[in-house]
């Protein structure tokens, strides 16, 4: 897949919970968006056309901000492709 500009495509993770005798309800559960970066673009150019590259890379484990994803499978993998500046920081 060819991710056009500033575009990452991410495979959600889920986070492993800690081992406690106590269970919380579903909606006390974190609520953190974490994956792995599958794909990425080139980047973004600038006004005066100068290429700025990715932040991200191949393989970087992320977190990040779910509110403006586009979901869709590709090879039977469920992917989420957002922009760059959806990624809040790199774990």
């Amino acid at each position: 897949m060819k991710l056009l500009y500033n575009r990452v495509a991410i495979k959600e993770l889920q986070r492993e919970q800690p081992k406690s005798s106590i269970a919380l309800p579903e909606s006390m559960q974190p609520k953190e968006n974490y994956g792995e970066v599958i794909y990425i673009g080139i980047g973004m150019y600038s006004q005066t056309g100068e290429l700025i590259p990715m932040q991200v890379k191949v393989g970087d484990r992320v977190l990040f901000d779910k509110s403006q994803v586009v979901e869709t499978s590709i090879n039977g993998e469920r992917l989420l492709i957002m922009s760059e500046a959806s990624v809040i920081g790199i774990l």
